[in-house]
């Protein structure tokens, strides 16, 4: 085996080698010569830190210092990102490069921290030093989601180069489906439907059968159980063309009204409103629960640890639920070509800015994309292999010998956190699961994006510092609302007008305003 191992990666090198003599120059080309330390600034995966202590350990990033001939250091965040992310900012003792999301809640934005000497105004080294980068948003048409305003560019974010993974809905609920045929419990559509369902579940022994994570983005990004009455989880949307704000909308109390039944009805409990994703999903694989939200590519994780407590342990994906069979629901999130996960940020305070810029620059390579993506295979990590022309992931990846989940082997042994594009044969060997395929089919059942607030519209330095001063208070005020006007301590009735007025007094009508001229600058980019 380990003989066959070495000769299939020896085969791969050599195709990879023939393949790379067409491509750019910038494929190949070295940064350095072991003479320039970048520290970066980058999240860990979970699978990663059982086996690395930081990621200079991984066997991908030691390839890319060997390629780019650049030493790579790094500073990983703990789980409570935000804080540790402010200590960071505020110790003024910064990495070379940032990979996060955190910027988006910076005082200004990532134009404040440009103002505030925290980040690199990049536009002049993007222009000499990333070819690869500014071909591939102009062969795609996306510069404008990578600029402010003014024509910063604030980010050098993910392309989605793969038209597999884009206009879909990964996230939703997911339910039991062991104990939904057990128990003849349908699959449900509307709200009448689920209701059935999570009454059925409780006949069935799960006394609260549901976890929603209120404590994760994601619900608030995919609206999943609030589009059904024309409103979004929190936050804003567009209706018609004005900028609205969903907490205070009649539909909103009509999404509050289902939440405080189902509460009422023991569904789920106040737990939830500390869950985030993981921790739904820790709830379902673990026979807690039997309805919770998770992401499609979780779902072979959850088969796979909660099927080794019960064998005939399954899962299946829901649709979100809606007032009528087939209605089409807007205000869902589905894949954009240019994704709104962690982006590479350069710190103003670098000794090597243009080899920051050359390092990302060389993640938008094909080379660099089939090294992070599909890991440095070897006769010790055999990842992938070429079957009938075709680069596959080896069962050592998808049917580990020490039956480790595959979702943990590509922590290990892929650097996802590094892909700066996406490619389509990668993308479909990733979700070409049955359960996958059926949740991510279901996630996205008549869902459209009609009304998203669009992620990559930005406010000037003065209008951020402003919103977030409105925001921070009625934010704060909101969620304790919700959480009240839930559990009782606030009566939807008696209490709405007063909590509507409330809301207005600090400002809304101002925060909406600013909200609709950066959506106009957006619309006109």
């Amino acid at each position: 085996m380990k003989q066959f191992r070495k000769m299939t990666c020896l085969l791969l090198a050599l195709l990879l080698c023939f393949s790379m003599t067409s491509a750019l120059a910038e494929d190949t080309a070295k940064i350095a010569n072991g003479d320039v330390t970048l520290t970066i600034y980058i999240a860990m995966r979970s699978g990663a830190t059982q086996v690395y202590t930081d990621y200079s350990q991984h066997p991908v990033v030691q390839q890319l210092e060997e390629k780019t001939g650049l030493n790579l250091e790094f500073i990983h965040p703990t789980a409570d990102e935000k804080t540790f992310f402010n200590v960071t900012v505020a110790s003024n003792e910064w990495p070379d490069l940032w990979v996060t999301n955190s910027f988006s809640s910076y005082p200004g934005g990532v134009e404040g921290a440009m103002e505030d000497g925290v980040l690199l105004n990049i536009n002049s080294l993007v222009e000499e030093s990333a070819p690869n980068f500014t071909k591939l948003v102009n062969e795609y048409g996306v510069m404008s989601d990578f600029i402010s305003d003014t024509g910063a560019i604030v980010t050098f974010g993910q392309v989605m180069n793969c038209d597999y993974t884009t206009d879909k809905a990964f996230l939703g609920f997911i339910a039991r489906e062991d104990v939904m045929k057990e128990n003849n419990i349908a699959s449900p559509e509307t709200y009448a439907q689920w209701e059935e369902m999570l009454k059925g579940f409780q006949a069935a022994g799960f006394e609260t059968p549901l976890v929603i994570p209120f404590a994760d983005g994601n619900l608030s990004k995919y609206s999943n159980l609030a589009a059904g009455f024309g409103v979004t989880h929190d936050g804003f949307f567009i209706q018609g063309e004005k900028v609205v704000f969903s907490p205070i909308l009649e539909g909103y109390r009509d999404y509050l009204r289902l939440l405080k039944d189902w509460y009422d009805k023991g569904y789920y409990t106040s737990d939830s409103f500390g869950y985030n994703v993981n921790d739904a999903k820790a709830a379902i694989q673990e026979g807690k629960a039997a309805v919770a939200y998770s992401h499609a590519a979780h779902t072979t994780t959850v088969n796979s640890v909660g099927s080794a407590l019960d064998e005939s342990f399954s899962v299946t994906g829901l649709k979100n639920p809606r007032q009528n069979e087939g209605d089409i629901l807007y205000l869902v999130y589905r894949n954009p070509r240019t994704s709104t996960g962690p982006s590479w940020f350069v710190s103003a305070t670098t000794k090597y800015p243009e080899e920051c810029v050359r390092f990302v620059d060389y993640l938008y390579t094909e080379e660099a994309q089939l090294l992070t993506a599909w890991g440095y295979c070897d006769e010790n990590t055999p990842t992938y292999e070429i079957v009938d022309g075709m680069r596959m992931f080896t069962e050592f990846m998808s049917k580990n010998p020490d039956g480790l989940d595959f979702q943990i082997m590509k922590d290990r042994y892929i650097l996802a956190p590094f892909q700066t594009i996406y490619a389509e044969e990668t993308e479909v060997q990733q979700y070409n699961y049955p359960e996958k395929l059926q949740a991510i089919e279901h996630f996205g059942y008549n869902v459209v994006v009609k009304g998203l607030f669009p992620a990559k519209a930005t406010m000037t330095v003065d209008e951020s510092s402003e919103y977030a001063r409105i925001m921070s208070q009625i934010e704060t005020y909101t969620d304790e609302m919700m959480q009240k006007f839930i559990t009782g301590a606030a009566d939807l009735d008696a209490d709405w007008d007063t909590y509507v007025k409330q809301v207005e007094a600090l400002n809304i009508a101002r925060a909406c305003q600013i909200k609709q001229e950066s959506l106009e600058r957006y619309n006109a980019r």
